[in-house]
């Protein structure tokens, strides 16, 4: 489940969404410092990645709500299963969404430029404008 909360700054391509996964951990793991764990697993699980919602940008993920641990049957090696709810910035553009990029390249067939994760192309042909 997402929910899009709001653009982190007009310029960049990145919105602020509300996330929810599970992340495991090992019984040896359970110490003091259990929630660092839970959160280096997280980010190690869903930072620089591309999911369902979008990519997911290195070093925005904030844990908001964490259920209790609870053990499911099925591993064997006893991990213990906690249910995150978690804030991350997300780039997934939207039909519409105007992207102020950096163009890297003009040939004959078109443009390509960069901004952030992204890579746009444009083909001449595809576009209306004469002073392509």
């Amino acid at each position: 489940m997402s929910t899009k909360l709001e653009r982190v700054n007009y310029d960049d391509p990145y919105y602020l969404v509300q996330l929810e996964t599970r992340v495991n951990i090992l019984p040896h793991d359970l110490t003091k410092n259990f929630e660092e764990k839970i959160t280096r697993n997280l980010k190690n699980k869903v930072e620089g990645m591309n999911s369902r919602e979008g990519y997911i940008k290195p070093n925005s993920v904030v844990i908001t709500k964490r259920s209790n641990g609870y053990y499911r049957g099925n591993h064997m090696t006893g991990q213990i299963t906690f249910d995150l709810e978690y804030v991350a910035e997300v780039c997934r553009p939207f039909k519409g969404d105007i992207i102020n990029a950096v163009v890297e390249n003009i040939n004959k067939n078109g443009l390509m430029a960069r901004k952030g994760p992204l890579s746009i192309i444009v083909h001449k042909e595809h576009d209306d404008n004469y002073k392509f």
